[in-house]
Parts: structure tokens; sequence; C-alpha cells
């Protein structure tokens, strides 16, 4: 996952019923309140609301990669 990625919630997570829009990955390998543990956290711009959030790596999937130069 890197950022300019297209993600959304994945099928498992209790969180894609509240929420079932895609986001763009802003900032990746964020220490998640302090846990150096893996998963890392990732900040996802939510298209929809225009809000962002902190979620855990493998709460989302990507589904569309960003272009790189």
């Amino acid at each position: 996952m890197k950022v300019g990625d297209l993600v959304k919630f994945v099928e498992h997570s209790a969180i894609e019923y509240e929420n079932m829009h895609a986001g763009l990955v802003l900032e990746v390998d964020v220490s998640m309140w302090g846990d150096e543990h893996v998963p890392a956290g990732v900040k996802v711009l939510w298209c929809k609301t225009g809000a962002s959030e902190l979620v855990y790596e493998d709460e989302v999937q990507v589904i569309s990669e960003a272009m790189t130069a």
C-alpha cells in the first residue's frame, strides 16, 4: 500500500457496513497509538465525506493503485 492508492474497507471488517465508500491513502506506516507492532496504520481521506481517518492497514484493501512517476 502506498500514498495515492484508492482503498475501501475489507469485507470482513465490521466498519465496512458503516462506510462502504472509497478513500485515498494520504500517509502510510503510521505508528498506531505508539504500537510498534504490525499492522501499521494508514491515513485515509474518505471521498464522500472529506474526513480523514487513521485505520490499521489490514482493515482496508487497495481497489486501484496510484501511478508512479
